[in-house]
């Protein structure tokens, strides 16, 4: 993500070393089991109790939800149950009414067909519950601002029918903790009924779009029309059995795309996001545990590649370890309870590392694996660095690391000419491994006059950013100057005459300027072309 830092009244931006570097290796905790209420089958976090620490909400099938407050060290307080609704299953976690509480909404899958909220009371209690009418076997809810309008959202997915067609249910948020009466979008152009929901902009407009996992074949898009309204999309007909869906931008070009899990060939298919509402479906499937439930996202090593975690019948979730290109070359298992059903990703500890939980439905648990990931620093020579100037990044707390600057030891020598952020992969003795993003800050120290004497005027460059032309003051009778890119090669250069130049032929973007006199004393500086 880029950063921009004002300093010396010049605009900086933060940029990123071409990243090919990833780690291998997750490391999780032996998983600490939670009681929970009967047949828990849908999971999500928040901060329920407002004390800082994350807690656990899981879904149960005869009628309750739990509630697990944790302490921030990764053990929780004994379960609350409260009475939930009818077989509830899907769940998320929202601020409905805006009072700075965490809600709760979540599906039920029998008795009447209606969608509950629960309005958060900040001390880990809630109230009582509301329900919204929805179509026929709601079975999950994701939490978005469709409308744009500030106000949370509602996307739920339906199993059952609504006439001919499966559904899906869209309800509008007031602010207030109450929701408008839900709009209907049919499943159509593919068999099947809804199953799961995810939620992103797939199409780049800054609306964000829905995506449902559609059981028994596929995939089916909505493309937001900007006021919470939708327009059928494409359906991908990418598996046999799909269970689960979740949505991130696996291979770093700024395209969300989509992960869906299938149950019965025990496999995840990679859905490459195009970035207009379409996808790529050529990659091959990748093979995972005996019958996958679902799918959720992290990045659990801190390289900057989301990974993902599935919970398997076999009584294990399984972690795929994202590379830059979105490829999931690296894959763990790691041991739960019995039908592990819904995982949720946050940290639980407060070690800056994300941590699962899995509502496991036959084991009547909850399944808390702390990220065992080796705790690694990173510290810079010089905080904020003069251009032409180099800084030594030292990381520290691991046994051997991994720059992407393509050095290995646990030092690197950088010399950027903007704020560029720089990774390091550590791992301990065991293998496993994390990662550090460190922003090293970049300054310009030279600006001042370049005509010789203590007492000329400081160079002055205007405006900054700029569009087609940028003026030069001050400058003395002689000089000349040149324009690099941030890769330092050279795309313009001359000498200046009038005190303005003009840049309208490149590209947008942030370049290097230098301005020299003929004695050779130089002032760079850092300019935006917007």
């Amino acid at each position: 993500m880029k950063k921009y830092v004002k300093m010396l009244s010049l605009v900086f931006f933060s940029t990123s070393v071409a990243n090919t570097l990833y780690a291998q290796k997750v490391c999780f905790l032996p998983q600490d089991s939670n009681p929970v209420g009967v047949a828990p089958v849908g999971s999500t976090t928040g901060d329920y109790d407002n004390d800082g620490n994350i807690d656990i909400v899981t879904t149960n099938q005869t009628g309750t939800y739990s509630i697990l407050l944790g302490d921030g060290t990764g053990n929780f307080a004994a379960t609350v149950n409260s009475g939930g609704g009818t077989q509830p299953y899907g769940v998320a976690t929202g601020d409905f009414n805006e009072d700075g509480n965490d809600d709760l909404v979540f599906t039920n899958l029998a008795g009447p067909v209606v969608i509950s909220v629960v309005l958060g009371n900040g001390d880990g209690s809630f109230g009582a519950i509301v329900n919204y009418t929805a179509a026929s076997v709601p079975r999950d809810v994701e939490v978005e601002d469709f409308n744009n309008d500030g106000h949370e959202d509602l996307a739920v997915c339906n199993t059952g029918t609504l006439g001919p067609f499966p559904t899906l249910s869209v309800f509008l948020g007031t602010g207030t903790g109450t929701f408008g009466v839900a709009a209907y979008y049919f499943i159509t152009g593919i068999n099947g009924s809804g199953y799961d929901v995810t939620c992103a902009d797939f199409d780049n407009d800054l609306d964000m779009d829905i995506a449902v996992a559609v059981l028994d074949t596929g995939v089916k898009v909505w493309a937001n029309n900007g006021d919470g309204t939708f327009v059928s999309g494409m359906s991908y007909p990418v598996d046999v059995n799909i269970l689960g869906i979740c949505s991130d931008d696996f291979d770093s070009d700024g395209n969300p795309d989509i992960a869906a899990v299938d149950n019965l060939a025990n496999r995840i298919t990679i859905l490459m996001g195009n970035g207009d509402l379409s996808f790529d479906t050529s990659l091959a499937p990748i093979g995972l545990g005996n019958n996958p439930r679902s799918v959720d996202v992290g990045d659990f090593n801190r390289d900057g590649n989301p990974d993902l975690v599935v919970p398997n019948a076999g009584d294990q979730i399984t972690v795929l370890v994202g590379d830059p290109t979105g490829n999931f070359t690296a894959i763990d298992h790691f041991p739960v309870e019995n039908s592990p059903n819904a995982a949720s990703v946050a940290d639980f500890n407060n070690d800056n590392k994300l941590d699962i939980v899995v509502a496991n439905q036959a084991a009547f648990t909850a399944s808390v694996l702390i990220n065992n990931a080796p705790d690694i620093d990173v510290t810079s020579s010089d905080d904020t660095l003069c251009i032409d100037s180099t800084a030594i990044l030292t990381a520290s707390g691991c046994s051997t690391y991994s720059w992407d600057t393509g050095d290995s030891g646990p030092t690197a020598d950088v010399s950027p000419v903007v704020d560029t952020d720089y990774l390091v992969i550590g791992a301990d003795a065991t293998g496993c491994e994390n990662g550090f993003l460190y922003t090293q800050l970049v300054e310009d120290c030279g600006i001042g006059g370049i005509g010789g004497g203590e007492t000329e005027p400081a160079l002055t460059v205007y405006p900054n950013p700029f569009v087609d032309e940028i003026h030069i003051a001050n400058f003395s009778e002689g000089s000349f100057y040149s324009l690099e890119d941030v890769s330092g090669r050279v795309v313009e250069q001359g000498k200046i005459l009038t005190g303005t130049l003009n840049f309208s032929n490149l590209s947008p973007g942030y370049f290097v300027l230098r301005v020299e006199n003929v004695e050779g004393n130089a002032v760079v500086l850092n300019i935006v072309r917007q």
